[in-house]
């Protein structure tokens, strides 16, 4: 996901930009600023030549940020951060929209109206559930 978010994001660029991209995945940024250019020598195969996971995805990401110029920082996530914790609260809504877009293509439209509540119990931690939505 924070791939194709950094990816999504420089495409929606209209002109060549100096840019900073702050992520508090060390996947991506450890990825796109150590490992990438190995693994574009490599044809696109780790040190341990084997495939590089996710590598359509990492070929797209080299390939938008080649039209500008790119900085990469790394931030703690959850640690107050306030527009990583808007990124972190939009992705959540996304998730949650994508989740009803699906229930209602397998079940019919309203479907996720239906059960929606029944499905976000489901995925709750333990002991993070809104007691008032219990059976007794």
């Amino acid at each position: 996901m924070e791939i194709m978010a950094a990816i999504r994001g420089l495409e929606s660029l209209t002109r060549p930009s100096q840019v900073h991209v702050y992520t508090d995945s060390q996947y991506l940024r450890r990825g796109v600023t150590e490992w990438l250019p190995q693994w574009r020598h490599n044809g696109w195969q780790t040190k341990e030549k084997k495939p590089v996971k996710n590598a359509d995805l990492w070929k797209q990401l080299d390939s938008v940020a080649r039209g500008h110029q790119v900085q990469w920082f790394w931030l703690k996530g959850h640690a107050g951060h306030p527009e990583n914790e808007r990124a972190d609260e939009l992705a959540c809504r996304g998730a949650e929209e994508a989740a009803a877009q699906a229930v209602d293509n397998e079940w019919g439209p309203g479907a996720s109206d239906i059960y929606g509540s029944l499905l976000s119990q489901a995925t709750d931690e333990p002991g993070e559930r809104d007691p008032s939505q219990e059976r007794a």
